[in-house]
């Protein structure tokens, strides 16, 4: 039998909190900045992002836990937001005959064509603040949400070794 404790409530909360914010930022990220006519189905884009920010928002809260480390908030959004661009990286190299994209690049380069790198570079950086600012837009709900009380933060249990003495 599932029972559900009050820690599982929360996660689940967190997950939900989570999901709906990134497809809220990721929503208004895209109505600011369109990447173009989508040919893919959309309810798969939707779909996976909400899934990303259940996932976000679950991970976010036993990352934290109660600590506020600058360094864990940021490494928990780069890290998913890394994922997430590479993912559409891959899944945008095979879809878009982009297999071999280097190669080109460095043979453009070669021949002094600079502004295939900056076309390149500018749409990377697209890739990259497309799925960064709404997994930190994610990060500033829940940190409000756990500030609030609304949703317990994970109290766990950081076991802080004793210093080495000698």
């Amino acid at each position: 039998m599932l029972t559900f404790s009050r820690d599982r409530i929360a996660s689940l909360q967190a997950a939900a909190i989570g999901a709906i914010v990134l497809c809220g930022s990721r929503l208004l990220v895209d109505w600011f900045w369109p990447a173009g006519e989508s040919t893919g189905n959309l309810w798969d884009l939707w779909l996976g992002t909400a899934l990303c920010g259940g996932v976000f928002g679950l991970t976010y809260r036993y990352t934290l836990r109660q600590e506020r480390d600058i360094h864990l908030t940021t490494g928990a959004i780069a890290a998913f937001g890394i994922t997430r661009a590479a993912g559409q990286w891959e899944g945008l190299r095979t879809w878009a005959d982009l297999d071999g994209i280097w190669v080109r690049v460095w043979e453009s380069l070669g021949a002094g064509e600079w502004g295939v790198m900056l076309s390149i570079g500018l749409w990377l950086g697209r890739l990259m603040l497309v799925n960064a600012v709404p997994f930190g837009v994610a990060a500033l709900v829940l940190d409000g949400v756990f500030a609030q009380g609304w949703v317990d933060r994970c109290a766990g249990d950081r076991r802080v070794e004793p210093p080495i003495e000698g």
